[in-house]
């Protein structure tokens, strides 16, 4: 699937359900050959697009945590209160320029997980997020000492676009519309065919 040839074929690709290893083959050239051949495939002008576990693989291989936008590092979250970063975006159209709340398992991310290097889309917003455990989502320990938590962006590798989105856990993700519309127009902005502003939001 990930060989030069096969790849060639297509505008972009979409991880989905990755939790593990992406390239698996006990042959290390194998899996070094599969591995450049992605990278080569986006950095060249092709688009990766990701959900949810595509940042929850491969913590062997740096190059991907840095194209996919970072690593998972925890779920410590349920229901949340979720925070419209560019509400100019049109991948975030969906959303009206409003917050809104949802629940599903969040992640969070660890390096090189950076806004230096990421346009941050959507994030939870975590001075709405409950404290008392008799509540319904009660927030669990963080895990990150800037309350930094995004849960989709976009940006540019080499000449390529990527798109990362964290929902999807809970199968009544995929069937609420404005996830749907965003995922779409995150998946159009990977293929090229939908433009977005991606300078990383700690430059703007």
């Amino acid at each position: 699937m990930f060989e030069p040839e096969t790849l060639a074929q297509f505008d972009a690709v979409m991880m989905m359900e990755t939790t593990g290893s992406l390239f698996g083959d006990p042959d290390k050239a194998v899996n070094e050959r599969l591995r450049k051949s992605l990278l080569d495939f986006v950095e060249g002008g092709k688009g990766l697009a990701g959900s949810h576990a595509a940042t929850d693989c491969s913590y062997d291989w740096k190059e991907y945590g840095a194209m996919m936008g970072g690593f998972f590092a925890g779920h410590p979250f349920g229901m949340i209160s979720v925070r419209n970063e560019d509400s100019q975006s049109p991948i975030n159209a969906a959303f009206q320029g409003k917050d809104f709340d949802f629940q599903d398992e969040m992640y969070t991310f660890r390096d090189p997980y950076s806004r230096e290097k990421l346009h941050i889309l959507l994030s939870m917003d975590i001075s709405k997020m409950p404290d008392d455990p008799a509540k319904p989502g009660f927030k669990m320990k963080e895990n990150r000492t800037d309350h930094d938590y995004a849960i989709s962006w976009i940006h540019e590798w080499g000449k390529g676009r990527v798109f990362y989105c964290s929902l999807g856990h809970q199968e009544k993700t995929w069937y609420t519309p404005t996830i749907q519309q965003h995922y779409l127009a995150g998946m159009q902005y990977a293929l090229g065919d939908l433009k977005a502003d991606a300078t990383p939001s700690a430059k703007k």
